[in-house]
This record gives structure tokens, sequence and C-alpha cells, in this order.
């Protein structure tokens, strides 16, 4: 009997852990863009840090949202809009940015490792000119991103800012 407490005991501490929390909120506010320093007329693409094969597809809008995705390299992007629109329903794609001298900063959620909550990851991205970013990770690694004029953009609404 003493086993069958002690395993009891250890089962419910163990589904107390896995309490789901709350997700983390942003705290870039969200503003409007309506400046020269970056394109919002399309999409900046750039091989993924550390990657060889999936790109990073990143739309910025001028109501302040930040949406982007992963996908392997595409020539023509109205190909993989079923990625797009699957990519939208995920929180994890999506967050807002802001202009400050020349650099883009960036917030958006991620998943935390072992939990159902989101948490906030910030990027800073420095702007070369108005078609290219640069961004270079805690280990060095870098990526340069170039525009790729786009249009009809996936819409920014979502449900998630």
């Amino acid at each position: 009997m003493k086993k069958f407490t002690v395993f009891f005991l250890s089962f419910l501490l163990l589904q107390s852990c896995n309490e789901s929390l709350p997700d983390e909120d942003l705290s870039i506010k969200r503003i409007s863009y309506y400046g020269k320093d970056i394109r919002i007329d399309g999409y900046y693409k750039g091989l993924g840090i550390a990657q060889k094969e999936y790109f990073d597809y990143i739309f910025f809008y001028n109501n302040g949202v930040y949406f982007s995705f992963e996908y392997t390299d595409v020539d023509n992007i109205n190909k993989i809009n079923d990625i797009i629109n699957h990519s939208r329903t995920s929180k994890q794609n999506w967050g807002v940015f802001q202009i400050s001298d020349t650099l883009v900063n960036i917030q958006r959620w991620t998943q935390n490792a072992g939990t159902t909550q989101n948490i906030v990851l910030h990027f800073r991205y420095v702007i070369i000119n108005d078609t290219t970013l640069f961004y270079k990770d805690l280990s060095g690694d870098t990526t340069r991103y170039h525009f790729v004029k786009f249009s009809p953009k996936p819409d920014s609404t979502n449900v998630f800012i």
C-alpha cells in the first residue's frame, strides 16, 4: 500500500507540472509604419540560420505587423499558397516590428520547450538599404535577407495581435 501511495503522489505531482502557463505578452507596441527605410510591398527572403535548404520568408505590413514562415526555396511564392495559409494559423509566425535608426526590431512568439506556453523572442535586423536586411544571431551566424516585390501579400489580419 505504501508503494501505491508514493506512486500516486508522484503521479499527482507530475500532473501539476503540466499546467498550462499563459502566453507571454509582446512588449513592443504595434505602431503604423509609413517610412521608406524598408520596403513593404513584398517580402524579404533569406537562408535561415544554420540551414542549407529552408528559407525564411518575412512580410512587414504598414500596420506594424510582422509575419514569417520557413519553406524551401521557390521561384514563385504563389506556388506555396497552402503553406502560407497554414502558417497564418500559427501564433509563432506572427509578431510586431518597429524601425529605430538602422534597425528593425521584431518581437514574435515561439513555443516554450516542453510546454504549451508561447514565449516572446526578440530579433534585430540591420537595415543595409531598403531591399537588404542583415541578421546576426548570438552564436555569430549571419544571413542576408533580400527583398522580393510581391502582390497580393497575405492579409495581416490575425487573431493573435
